[in-house]
């Protein structure tokens, strides 16, 4: 008589175990090492950014939208095309960031104020000699709305301490040389009107005399 044997499950089982914790560690792994979920990347946020310059993720409640998009209304009317984002994980960095929505619009400005750390700001080249003063200047802000405002005052104002002195200097001695032309002008005009006033009164004596 044959016993038939039924199939042993222990060999499924530790094939179905061992795929399972190949899934967790792969899923581990990609936590660990891979793209944050809430990363994002300038060409996410791009469209938002054309429609009135302002990007705020949604988990950023602390960011008050309203007020940055005013904010970037007050400085369109003193000349500035700003775009600001508050991204949760910009990548690849928030300076990164700063440098690639502000290509990516056009801009004049483009400021970054990440979920963690300092504001980070890239500017076109007619105001790179300005943005290190008006970075400093806006981080002290604790609004970012109003890190906004004063970045772009900053940037756009011209500061005598900001100047080099040889500047200055070159331009009052540019005044000064154009005065002195202008009345050393001035008194040769006076003097040959004398002198012609002079040979005629000489000439219409000789003709009475004769």
């Amino acid at each position: 008589m044959t016993v038939s044997k039924r199939p042993s499950t222990s060999g499924s089982a530790l094939r179905l175990t061992g795929v399972t914790l190949g899934i967790v560690l792969a899923l581990l792994v990609g936590l660990l090492f891979g793209t944050p979920v809430s990363a994002e990347t300038p060409n996410d946020i791009v469209d938002q950014l054309s429609d009135d310059g302002v990007y705020v993720a949604r988990a950023r409640s602390e960011v008050d939208a309203e007020t940055l998009i005013a904010a970037v209304e007050d400085v369109r009317f003193d000349g500035l095309r700003v775009v600001v984002a508050a991204p949760i994980d910009p990548q690849p960095d928030a300076k990164a960031f700063a440098r690639r929505i502000q290509e990516a619009t056009s801009a004049d400005i483009g400021l970054v104020f990440p979920k963690d750390g300092p504001l980070e700001a890239f500017v076109i080249d007619d105001l790179d000699g300005s943005k290190i003063r008006s970075t400093v200047e806006a981080r002290a802000q604790s609004d970012p709305a109003q890190a906004v405002r004063v970045f772009a005052q900053e940037i756009t104002s011209e500061r005598e301490a900001t100047r080099p002195p040889i500047v200055g200097r070159l331009i009052t001695g540019v005044v000064l040389l154009t005065l002195a032309l202008g009345v050393a002008t001035v008194l040769e005009q006076l003097i040959n009107r004398r002198r012609r006033s002079r040979r005629s009164q000489t000439i219409s004596a000789s003709s009475a005399h004769s």
